[in-house]
């Protein structure tokens, strides 16, 4: 069966939904089948990550639990995580945030639309108008939404109602803000979609080049079926590693316990050992010298179960307090704090961000590095942060 070619989708403000025309959408690097909708998402939210661990079940839930302080009872959110970047066993991307009742509505939208579907904030196919770092602000004349980028790294995501003078008074904001994060941005243009052909136009050109400059956005959907199946692909395959670590530890033990009762046996252990070295390169991926595979073993579970210790609670509680005698005056306030064996999360309020970054200096050490993360102005001035310590 012949499958469909691939779509780019548009929505407005109000839910319409425009298709690029086909010699539009033939240039743009998608799968045959594979549709594209471009979403100006009103609840939609952005938090950059960056873990010691690349599983994306974890990921969710380590972001989950850093947002719960923040989440409305009854009111349920989506967290869909993108892995851009990984080394070794860390990752480092960006997450999305959206209301449950929003990402239903989009989808119910969708639902005539055949074949694979990426949903996409709408500015972010506009990256390649600032080379990947500065601000994309869109318009349709109902509602402006705009998006900061560094690198190619979407880092902030807002959505108003239109109104006079909002663009301009958008571009500020957003120049203010990055200001105030201590990464100055130094471009931002202003998307109108209602100049029709030359807007479709600009679309078209625009993904192409974004998609060439930072195919990593393929990995990009802020969808929850494609999510779903994509948990429950990975669960599948932990579920499978594991059986297979036991595996191999049941024949490392039996190769040890062979070698005490049949020591006259080398050539049958040798080729035990060989086996257990090569069934441990396969379920941990591991690259060099393997000696001993049962201590190995026995290392890298360990580090998957989380069993190293770091500093205790009482040592870390005397630090922020040391550090605390230093900022006092500052105007910060600690709303939560969450401990495990080799981090902290902090989130609280202060009333202006060169407070926090008085905070994370006085933190530091040789032994402890912190890092600041989500920054969120508050009604009434001042701004709301988060903030990870770790050892």
């Amino acid at each position: 069966m012949t499958r469909s070619p691939s779509k780019v989708l548009i929505s407005s403000s109000g839910g319409e939904v425009t298709f690029l025309s086909r010699n539009l959408v033939e240039r743009i690097p998608l799968k045959r089948g594979e549709s594209l909708c471009l979403m100006p998402f009103k609840s939609l939210s952005i938090q950059p990550f960056s873990y010691p661990f690349t599983n994306l079940s974890q990921i969710r839930e380590a972001l989950a639990i850093k947002v719960r302080p923040y989440r409305i009872e009854g009111k349920g959110v989506e967290i869909f995580p993108a892995v851009f970047d990984k080394d070794g066993r860390s990752s480092r991307g960006v997450a999305w945030f959206i209301s449950s009742e929003e990402l239903e509505r989009t989808e119910a939208n969708l639902k005539d639309i055949s074949g694979n579907i990426l949903n996409w904030p709408l500015p972010m196919a506009f990256a390649s108008k600032v080379n990947g770092t500065g601000a994309v602000i869109w318009t349709d004349g109902e509602s402006i939404c705009s998006m900061l980028f560094r690198e190619y790294y979407p880092v902030l995501y807002r959505w108003n109602i239109y109104s006079e003078n909002c663009l301009e008074r958008e571009k500020k904001w957003l120049y203010s803000y990055s200001r105030s994060s201590g990464d100055e941005i130094e471009k931002a243009v202003i998307i109108d979609s209602r100049k029709a052909e030359e807007y479709e136009s600009l679309v078209s050109t625009s993904l192409l080049e974004t998609l060439k400059a930072f195919p990593r956005y393929s990995q990009i959907n802020v969808s929850k079926k494609v999510m779903d199946s994509f948990l429950m692909t990975e669960r599948m395959t932990g579920l499978l590693n594991r059986i297979l670590s036991v595996i191999l530890i049941s024949g490392i033990l039996f190769a040890s316990g062979s070698f005490i009762r049949y020591e006259s046996s080398e050539r049958h252990l040798e080729t035990l050992q060989t086996r257990s070295i090569e069934v441990f390169r396969d379920v941990f991926h591991a690259k060099g010298t393997i000696i001993d595979p049962l201590s190995q073993a026995k290392s890298v579970i360990a580090d998957i179960a989380g069993t190293e210790k770091g500093l205790s609670l009482e040592e870390l509680m005397a630090r922020i307090g040391v550090a605390w005698s230093e900022v006092e005056q500052s105007g910060i306030v600690l709303n939560s704090l969450r401990y495990s064996g080799d981090y902290m999360d902090m989130s609280g309020t202060a009333s202006e961000m060169v407070s926090v970054q008085v905070l994370q200096k006085s933190l530091d050490t040789k032994e402890i590095k912190s890092r600041i993360g989500d920054i969120q102005q508050i009604p009434g001035g001042g701004i709301r942060f988060n903030m990870t310590i770790r050892w």
